[in-house]
């Protein structure tokens, strides 16, 4: 009986750890603007929305009077947002769109799932949760939301979910990679070094796996690269590099060098095993010396997939500090501490 109580307790632990993985700061349900038209300058943040119709988020626009109609469709809305969400990683959570979107926060692209062209790709069934990239929220004042759909057939719109801006619970970042990144699928080893060419690569959103981006049924190689600035302010901290989730092995090259792996390459077609790689959430550390401060650095990361999505496709991203790490494992061993108690309290009454 004691095993049975053992077995209980951890599938309890686990439920309440989970759900705290990423809270809602600022609700967006209600009512946005909406229009059954299609124009590049809806995403501008300074476009004059007033004469639009209002529809309820989330609801398919069938169900709000426009019955039968397929095609495009704009939404658009404006929220505040509080100083004290500034250190914060945020992403903004649309729930589920159909079938196709492309989301603009003040006027810049921020993510999308789906395509139009050249091939219709569906993505109804996928929850859509988009990093909000570092520079793109304005703090105490206002920001405009501006979401283009496609609707093939049936239902159309921001049909259902949590919609809002939430922030991660986990580990907080010194720079916040998250958002557009270049990919180039094959394997060369030049794209690792710092000022190689990248006329083959085209921007991807980062976390987001790559199939929901347009990019189908592509397995084994590819890579990734991102150029960015770190302050010269971290010189005498010990930085980490968060790279989120991977489906399913990675190399890790910052500035040209190697500095983690998760799986090992090459991958042999006699090898092909993702051996749950794609679970384990990566985590390197950044050599001092590597670092050109205040200068540009360049991640480059080899990915290889073995089948169905793959790529980058969970965060956090970004890079963080060991100290904030050991405070992070801290705080969640006390979280863990706390629940543990209230289950025993309310479950077995001790």
């Amino acid at each position: 009986m004691k095993a049975v109580y053992i077995d209980i307790l951890i599938f309890c632990i686990t439920l309440p750890v989970a759900a705290r993985e990423s809270q809602r700061e600022i609700d967006l349900r209600g009512y946005w603007k909406f229009e059954t038209w299609d124009d590049k300058k809806f995403a501008d943040s300074d476009f004059d929305d007033s004469e639009w119709e209002e529809i309820k988020v989330p609801s398919s626009w069938e169900s709000r009077g426009f019955p039968g109609y397929d095609g495009y469709a704009w939404y658009r809305t404006t929220f505040d947002c509080p100083g004290e969400l500034e250190q914060k990683s945020l992403m903004l959570k649309l729930g589920n769109i159909d079938d196709v979107d492309e989301v603009y926060l003040n006027g810049q692209f921020i993510g999308g799932m789906g395509t139009v062209e050249p091939e219709y790709v569906s993505a109804y069934s996928k929850s859509r949760s988009y990093p909000i990239p570092t520079g793109v929220l304005l703090f105490e004042e206002q920001n405009v939301v501006a979401v283009r759909v496609f609707d093939q057939y049936g239902p159309g719109g921001i049909i259902e979910g949590e919609i809002g801006v939430y922030s991660y619970a986990g580990l907080d970042m010194e720079v916040n990679l998250a958002g557009t990144w270049k990919l180039a699928f094959g394997d060369n080893q030049e794209w690792r070094e710092i000022n190689c060419r990248e006329r083959a690569f085209k921007d991807i959103q980062v976390p987001a796996n790559w199939e929901s981006q347009g990019y189908q049924d592509k397995d084994g190689y590819a890579w990734y690269r991102k150029t960015f600035s770190i302050d010269k302010r971290l010189a005498d901290e010990k930085l980490i590099l968060a790279m989120g989730k991977i489906d399913d092995y990675d190399e890790v090259f910052f500035n040209g060098v190697q500095i983690g792996r998760t799986g090992r390459f090459p991958i042999h077609e006699d090898q092909k095993n993702s051996g749950n790689y794609y679970r384990k959430e990566r985590i390197y550390r950044i050599p001092p010396h590597l670092v050109r401060w205040n200068g540009k650095n360049v991640i480059a990361v080899r990915v290889y997939d073995v089948w169905g999505d793959g790529g980058i496709y969970e965060g956090p991203v970004g890079v963080s500090t060991w100290q904030r790490m050991l405070e992070k494992e801290k705080e969640k061993r006390q979280k863990h501490r706390f629940i543990l108690d209230e289950i025993l309290q309310d479950v077995f009454d001790w």
